[in-house]
């Protein structure tokens, strides 16, 4: 099954191997005072994550300032506790492109990775896994919800009416997980919220 946030986050997943810098981050890496910093510098797909980054952010920005801000700031932090680790700065880009993405952004379209296209399937089906450990039945059906669900909120990402982008963007942060988000509850959440918004309005 091919989701496009599974590949959004197939085009930033990248190994831990270092590759020369003849891709530029958004920033000048002259100036770069902070270790992740100078570890984007010194990675060409870090690099290429970082301009994929900013773009995500911008499109998110126009489209959803406030929250679109709030979660830079919060990636900003994220980013900077990985300090020289490759891995844990690639993952952090990743996740927040796909933030992004639930806020408006037009998602980055993947290179050609098959293995590494189904990362949001699997976070998934390891959180289905942890919820319900021994109970397979219960699995299954945790992780059919959670793709209907996922498949349910993508009309609202290319919404052009600000208050879905908006309203989605809120329930998106109220049901992060450790690893990926709480479709169903993110699901739930928007839908409640903009029936209360429809209502007063």
């Amino acid at each position: 099954m091919k989701i496009k946030l599974a590949a959004a986050a197939a085009c930033l997943m990248l190994s831990a191997m270092p590759a020369s810098s003849d891709t530029s981050p958004s920033f000048d890496c002259l100036k770069a005072t902070k270790a992740d910093e100078k570890t984007i510098c010194a990675n060409e797909q870090l690099a290429k994550n970082d301009q994929l980054t900013t773009k995500a952010f911008n499109e998110a920005r126009a489209k959803n300032r406030d929250v679109a801000l709030a979660r830079a700031r919060a990636f900003l932090k994220l980013r900077a506790a990985c300090q020289t680790n490759v891995d844990c700065i690639a993952n952090a880009q990743t996740q927040v492109v796909l933030d992004f993405g639930l806020l408006g952004a037009r998602l980055p379209t993947p290179e050609p990775e098959p293995a590494k296209a189904d990362s949001v399937i699997s976070e998934i089906r390891a959180n289905c896994s942890a919820e319900w450990q021994g109970d397979y039945r219960m699995q299954e059906y945790c992780i059919n919800q959670q793709l209907e669900a996922l498949r349910a909120i993508k009309p609202v990402v290319d919404s052009p009416t600000p208050i879905d982008r908006e309203i989605l963007g809120k329930c998106v942060n109220e049901w992060r997980k450790p690893v990926g988000y709480d479709y169903r509850m993110v699901k739930y959440c928007y839908e409640q919220q903009i029936s209360a918004y429809r209502r007063l309005n």
